[in-house]
């Protein structure tokens, strides 16, 4: 072979070097990631229902999850659950706010209604100090509060979230519908649907 020939060879083989370097699979990983043993890069498909915002995607009604992160345990009057994250899951109005309630041994309470849907009002209580006012507007995905100890069971960000009463936001719903079980599950069903977590046992769902 000639050095003309010797050229060009190298030079197709050159080539075929360079694209298999930034050519992706189908786990969107190229040869430099596997021969240094990392995953995909940053135009890895995510894998379905995944999002890049920590929050989740907002639904068609702009909602989000309000308690990203969460890990779920029973419903009672609302759905008892962990988390470190305390966002609004949609844009509202802060209709009660307070550091120590007396309807929940001293603990954190905040409402928030739906400025779309008034009768929509959503409840954080227990392991939770508000970071919002009575009164103040909120997006979606604003935090609300930070986690702080469980009256209860001393256990940090461990709060109750449910729906609350549309008439008086200080109560939960559970407590004044004909049908308080549905009324949970219902709110519970919602939740998930925006990507909170799953709960350990629903067999109490309206239960105080």
């Amino acid at each position: 072979m000639n050095d003309a020939g010797i050229k060009l060879l190298a030079a197709v083989i050159g080539f075929w070097i360079i694209m298999r370097a930034v050519s992706r699979d189908a786990g969107g990983r190229t040869l430099i990631d596997h021969i240094l043993g990392q995953s995909g890069g940053a135009n890895q498909a995510l894998p379905p229902g995944a999002a890049s915002n920590p929050l989740g995607t907002p639904n068609a009604r702009g909602q989000v999850n309000p308690v990203p992160g969460a890990t779920g345990s029973r419903l009672d009057q609302g759905f008892d659950l962990t988390s470190k994250t305390f966002v609004s899951p949609y844009a509202g109005k802060v209709v009660s706010s307070t550091p120590n309630s007396p309807g929940w041994m001293g603990g954190g309470y905040v409402a928030i209604a739906n400025l779309l849907n008034p009768k929509q009002v959503t409840y954080f209580a227990e392991g939770i100090l508000p970071a919002v006012s009575q009164g103040e507007t909120v997006q979606a995905g604003q935090t609300i509060g930070v986690p702080a100890i469980n009256p209860y069971n001393a256990i940090p960000g461990n709060i109750e979230i449910g729906p609350a009463n549309p008439a008086a936001p200080t109560q939960p719903l559970a407590q004044v519908v004909s049908n308080p079980a549905a009324a949970v599950r219902s709110f519970y069903n919602w939740l998930k649907t925006l990507g909170g977590p799953t709960a350990s046992s629903t067999s109490q769902a309206g239960s105080a």
